[in-house]
């Protein structure tokens, strides 16, 4: 018992939240061997953690878009169980998401901003500067996976 509480506390700190993240249950569960290791910021809005982490998260969330495309998952159902309900009621103006989340309106952004940050203390500017920085040195994080590149 006090190994796994040891455990469970070790990746809480090392993704630099109070708790480990709580992914969208469709996705199942992370990879432990991904859950441990490195202080980068992740995709999604979910902290910070391993590079294996954020390649995996990385690869669920064009795994969703494909999903959702084809009718298999709800729009709100891609982000983060922890946030709550994403706002029902929007803008209509299209901008650029924080956390790598594509397109949508700026209530939603606001809200993914908000809420990464309550939850998981998670800064959207950081993650975007640094998404920016590695696109622009060659080393862009964005890189196109697939399910084969991860153990999923």
């Amino acid at each position: 018992m006090r190994c796994f509480l040891f455990l469970a506390l070790g990746v809480a700190v090392v993704l630099g939240a109070d708790h480990a993240p709580e992914f969208p249950v469709h996705w199942g569960k992370a990879p432990t061997d991904m859950l441990v290791g490195g202080k980068i910021h992740l995709p999604g809005g979910y902290g910070s953690g391993s590079q294996g982490m954020a390649d995996w998260i990385r690869i669920m969330m064009h795994r969703d878009v494909d999903l959702l495309k084809i009718g298999k998952i709800k729009p709100s159902e891609k982000y983060p169980p922890a946030f709550g309900a994403p706002p029902r009621i929007e803008t209509r103006d299209i901008k650029p998401l924080p956390f790598g989340y594509g397109q949508g309106s700026s209530t939603k952004a606001l809200w993914l901003m908000e809420q990464a940050k309550k939850v998981y203390n998670a800064d959207a500017q950081k993650y975007d500067e640094l998404e920016g920085q590695q696109a622009k040195n060659g080393k862009s994080t964005k890189k196109p996976l697939t399910l084969a590149d991860g153990n999923h």
